[in-house]
């Protein structure tokens, strides 16, 4: 005999199909037309007034076309909705861009070329560093600038040396070197003073026995005189730096027979009363060699009166030599 389980599944199927078969049946015959009197309005379900009833078929949705890889970008495509895809294919590949080394990322350049007068012409330019203090040294100058804000810093300054080195130092420590050759520094004499920090020092020039004032007084504020072609006066270094290492430099050429008088000036200011300060003058003035003298001054009390100064004399006066 069989199990009375699997024989009650049996029936139901049958009576499933049965009624299946029915239902098809009444679905086909129009009622009206074989006199049948019909019912009751089935059951529709409610909804707001003037809401649409929409009625449809589920269709299945079409297939999207695969869309077009970008070149070199996908391997191979997966069609994820066709089942004969290979699964083991790989999905897809980046070509990424090759990692930039530290000093790609950080791109440093420092440039020399020989300028008018016996000058260097200074590029700078390191991109990382955008605004940053740099310090720039050449013989026995030395002082600080900025760069600017996409990192660069292009300049001139007298050439102390025909073999002209230049050392610029980063906020990091990392030094940058370059040489120029400058083939006429023998035509100009040099005279230089340097300092660091905030003391109020100057450099003075007087021309052809000039007095404090008169036209042929120059200095960083009035650099240029037209009595005397190609002799300045320029300054180096920002001053709003702080610690700023600092300059200012006296160019003139050797083949005029003009003599020439320096000062330096100590100006009295709150951050440089009461205390000695401290710089060094680099002459070469053609006829005595070159040479280096350090000198110091004590500053007066702080109720001395704001805005004095005093003018010394450097050690030994510079004299332009005549070349006749």
């Amino acid at each position: 005999m069989l199990p009375v389980k699997p024989l009650k599944f049996v029936a139901i199927a049958v009576v499933g199909a049965l009624g299946s078969a029915l239902v098809m049946q009444s679905l086909q015959t129009d009622p009206a037309a074989d006199g049948i009197a019909q019912g009751p309005e089935p059951m529709r379900p409610a909804h707001a007034e003037g809401d649409e009833l929409v009625s449809g078929a589920l269709v299945a949705p079409q297939r999207r076309p695969a869309a077009t890889p970008e070149p070199d970008l996908f391997a191979t495509t997966l069609d994820l909705a066709d089942p004969s895809a290979d699964a083991d294919a790989p999905l897809l590949r980046f070509d990424a861009a090759p990692m930039r080394s530290d000093a790609e990322a950080c791109a440093q350049t420092l440039t020399l070329s020989p300028g008018p007068a016996a000058t260097v012409e200074l590029s700078l330019a390191s991109e990382c560093h955008s605004g940053a203090p740099v310090r720039i040294t050449h013989d026995a100058l030395s002082f600080s600038e900025r760069l600017d804000d996409h990192g660069v810093l292009e300049m001139s300054f007298p050439a102390l040396a025909a073999d002209a080195r230049v050392t610029v130092t980063l906020p990091t420590g990392e030094t940058l070197r370059a040489d120029a050759r400058i083939t006429d520094i023998a035509d100009h004499a040099r005279t230089a003073l340097v300092w660091e920090g905030a003391e109020a020092f100057a450099l003075h020039a007087y021309h052809d026995g000039a007095a404090h004032g008169d036209p042929a007084h120059r200095h960083a504020d009035a650099p240029f005189d037209a009595s005397t072609p190609g002799a300045f006066i320029v300054a180096l270094g920002d001053p709003a730096l702080d610690g700023a290492a600092r300059a200012e430099v006296h160019s003139h050429p050797r083949d005029t027979a003009q003599p020439v008088r320096f000062a330096i000036e100590a100006r009295q200011t709150p951050d440089s009363c009461g205390r000695e300060l401290a710089a060094r003058v680099v002459i070469d003035d053609g006829a005595s060699g070159r040479r280096v003298e350090d000198l110091s001054v004590q500053m007066q009390g702080c109720d001395a009166p704001r805005g004095a100064f005093a003018l010394m004399p450097v050690p030994q006066a510079a004299r332009v030599a005549s070349s006749d």
